[in-house]
Order: structure tokens, then sequence, then C-alpha cells
């Protein structure tokens, strides 16, 4: 199932009049000018999501143990997730047969910290506080993410913009491909872009400690 996501994070700056005009409807109104309106990349859900999680304090013997025991539970666990739903809906679920039982409930809390984590900056609604997150893993994430978007948001108005002004030879093409000069249909460089940055946020979530 795809999702489109808002890819330009601005803030609104159509003021009080024009935010309660649009809310009277049910719907919010931006003006021409208004800085956050919307960019709007189509992105795919992953159908998967691997990641590793740490189920609590080291309790090997040795301080300087260069690898944890098999039965610390400091050790990583390699979690294999499926998920569900649109970006704003989806949730994971665990996908392998653990010998343990009493893993399921751990693994499954942690694995969900950290799909949270990669929806929330996707979605553009900042970072999730969680356990594992230090406040410079947040910034550097959200930093990086804000960079990315706002590049993305330059390059899908870019790519609307030159639709329009090919007129009617678009008009017959849908809005999230375009065509080549060889006439072979193409994703959106936008639309490739935010795709290979999702994988990147996820296999970089996935591997945090």
């Amino acid at each position: 199932m795809n999702s489109a996501v808002n890819v330009n994070l601005k803030p609104c700056n159509c003021g009080h009049a024009a935010w309660l005009a649009g809310h009277k409807n049910g719907q919010e109104r931006h003006s021409d000018t208004c800085a956050s309106v919307p960019a709007l990349i189509p992105c795919p859900v992953p159908r998967e999501f691997a990641c590793e999680v740490v189920l609590g304090e080291c309790m090997c013997p040795h301080i300087h143990v260069a690898e944890h025991y098999a039965s610390c539970p400091a050790r990583p666990v390699r979690v294999s997730c499926s998920i569900s739903g649109t970006w704003e809906e989806s949730e994971v679920w665990l996908m392998d047969d653990f010998e343990h039982a009493a893993h399921f409930h751990p693994l499954l809390a942690a694995s969900r910290e950290r799909w949270a984590l990669v929806k929330a900056l996707v979605t553009g609604h900042g970072t999730s506080l969680v356990p594992f997150l230090t406040r410079a893993q947040a910034h550097a994430l959200q930093a990086h993410r804000n960079t990315v978007f706002a590049a993305l948001a330059r390059r899908v108005r870019s790519e609307t913009e030159g639709d329009a002004a090919m007129g009617e030879f678009f008009a017959e093409v849908p809005a999230s491909v375009q065509v080549d000069v060889g006439h072979k249909v193409q994703p959106r460089i936008s639309e490739y872009a935010l795709s290979r940055y999702v994988e990147h946020l996820i296999e970089q979530v996935g591997s945090l400690s």
C-alpha cells in the first residue's frame, strides 16, 4: 500500500484568520504564499523491518569481555518484523519464531519503539522519545532529515512546475511519473530519492544502540 509523504516541514505563516477559515469547512486551507503548502511525494511503506534490540543490562562476569555471552541480556538480538498499514497507521509485528516465549513481548516492544522513530522521521513529526535514543542521536537524525526533506520539497515543486509548463503533453501521464526522451515511463527523481532515503533511515535506526 502506498502513502504520500509531505516533505515540506516549514511552519504555516497564513495567520489565524486563514487557519480559522479553513477549519470552518472541516479542512485546512493555506494561502498561495504560505510556506507550509504541502509537497507530497508517493512513498511505499516497507513490508519488512529488521533491527537489533537489547533486552537488558550486561551480566557477563568479566568487565572487559570482548563479546557478550550467549545468555547475556545485553547481547543484541536481530529481529525481523512485518509492517501493516499506511505511514500514519503502520505498526510492526514479529516474524521470527523465538525459542523462548518470554522474549516475545520485550522484543516486540523494542521493535515498535524503533519503528515509531522511523515513522516519526518519515512523516515529519520530529522524533519519538524512546529509551535507546540519545539527545545527540535525535538531533543528528532530525537535522539530517530536515535537510533532505527541504531539498526534496524543492525538487517536487520543480517537477510539478515542469509538468504544468508542458501543458497538454503531460495531461495523460500520472502525477507520480515522468516521461524521458525515449518515451519510457520512469519514477520521478523526488519519488526515487525519498524511497532510497527511507531505506537509509530504516537501516540507521535498525542498528542504533
